[in-house]
């Protein structure tokens, strides 16, 4: 992992009734998602497919959010992080567009979590 994002915010959800609205969420636009503890793991993408076929199957760029979730009150903190899945490569430069296009999907990645809970974007 070498390019991340970071996001915290207030959601007016219970812990419980924000994990599940998430995971529906992500799952309704095809993403893996993996139960953790204290919140979730969303994935999507594919290391293998993004070095086999690169932006011709833009999809395929791996990335993940983490997403911890810890009770206030009557509502819930959201503390995410959506980062690159993208394995060991010779060169510490990514080939032309990827960090580009890195950092547009972690940022959506944020946005449709805040998007999910009703929150308005910062």
């Amino acid at each position: 992992m070498k390019y991340s994002r970071n996001d915290e915010f207030p959601a007016p959800l219970s812990t419980a009734r924000a994990r599940k609205v998430l995971a529906n969420h992500f799952r309704a636009l095809r993403f893996s998602v993996k139960d953790l503890p204290d919140g979730l793991e969303v994935r999507a993408g594919s290391d293998f497919v993004f070095r086999l076929l690169g932006f011709l199957a833009p999809r395929s760029l791996p990335v993940e959010l983490t997403v911890q979730l810890e009770e206030l009150g009557g509502g819930t903190i959201v503390k995410a992080r959506a980062s690159d899945r993208l394995g060991w490569y010779m060169s510490d430069r990514m080939f032309f567009g990827t960090e580009k296009a890195l950092d547009g999907k972690l940022a959506a990645l944020l946005k449709e979590s805040r998007m999910a809970l009703g929150v308005d974007e910062r």
